[in-house]
């Protein structure tokens, strides 16, 4: 009995045909991802406190921001704020601390659909789509007091804002007076990222960079005003009500240079200090992490690849 062979053109044809047919039902997919996300992340719920102590300080420095105690200094004081609002609701209750890392890893996921939904193959949507439903790595934040949930919501909002609007918008003036809360919502997500995590800051100096380069200096002026138009009531709150006149761009990126952070007496990376953290870091991230997210690789698996 011979094979019939398949011709070249029926190969190339069925990518188009498989994306065609995730296109047609890709509500359908997506609405899949959120439930598996849902009921994954349920299951995998952890309603303890974790051994790491990251998450317990953030608990604390909570309850020692509602006594009005101590400023939560270290990392990022947005989560220990966010944190001691919900305590100022229910009180002190762990569960209702952890769900809103929940809330907001679901969150993140609508915010990733609606940003990339036609701007990148329905194929590559899906897959990701339902590789971040079901990647342990990822659902086990969903019930974690880090700051890793929230600033993953905080960055795909950034995401969307960006991408469907200054990146869909060709005539840039009229979103700056037309649509000037867009603009305003942008530095307002932008400075909520620089106070949850000190890299947040970076994320400004990107979107700036990339305005500029193309020739969009309205937007990038308009945009840098919307951060400071929370970051500077921000930092004159610390100094009135904390007496603390810290709170500026340039000690977060000194903290970003430092070359580890819990001992600041190793001092700061030079250039090429922080070309091979880039290489190290690319490294590790996307040859073993990403890799064990993805399910790829085991989770205990420890080794790298330069290539």
């Amino acid at each position: 009995m011979t094979r019939k062979k398949v011709s070249p053109g029926t190969q190339k044809a069925f990518l188009p045909i498989l994306d065609a047919f995730l296109e047609k039902h890709l509500s359908l997919f997506f609405s899949l991802s959120i439930l598996l996300t849902a009921i994954l992340g349920f299951y995998l719920f952890e309603l303890r406190i974790s051994e790491g102590g990251d998450d317990s300080f953030y608990i604390e420095g909570a309850k020692k921001f509602l006594n009005k105690e101590e400023w939560p200094g270290w990392h990022g004081p947005f989560y220990p704020i966010f944190l001691s609002w919900i305590m100022a609701i229910v009180g002190f209750k762990l569960f209702a601390l952890k769900f809103t890392s929940y809330l907001f890893l679901l969150g993140s996921q609508v915010f990733f659909y609606h940003t990339f939904r036609k701007r990148i193959p329905s194929t590559v949507l899906v897959i990701s789509l339902l590789l971040m439903s079901v990647c342990a790595e990822l659902l086990y934040f969903g019930s974690q007091t880090y700051t890793e949930a929230m600033y993953l919501f905080l960055q795909s909002a950034l995401f969307y804002m960006v991408i469907r609007h200054y990146l869909e918008t060709e005539d840039h003036f009229k979103l700056i007076i037309k649509k000037w809360w867009i603009v305003v919502l942008v530095g307002g997500i932008l400075f909520l990222m620089s106070i949850t995590r000190n890299i947040g800051i970076v994320a400004l100096g990107v979107i700036l960079f990339y305005l500029l380069i193309e020739k969009k200096f309205y937007l990038a002026g308009y945009t840098l005003a919307g951060f400071l138009l929370f970051r500077l009531p921000f930092s004159l709150y610390k100094k009135i009500a904390w007496d603390i006149s810290s709170a500026n761009m340039g000690r977060q990126l000194r903290e970003i240079l430092l070359k580890n952070t819990y001992n600041r007496s190793l001092g700061t990376e030079n250039f090429s200090g922080m070309v091979d953290r880039f290489i190290d870091n690319s490294e590790i991230y996307l040859s073993r992490l990403l890799m064990v997210a993805s399910g790829l690789r085991p989770p205990d698996y420890s080794g790298t690849s330069a290539f």
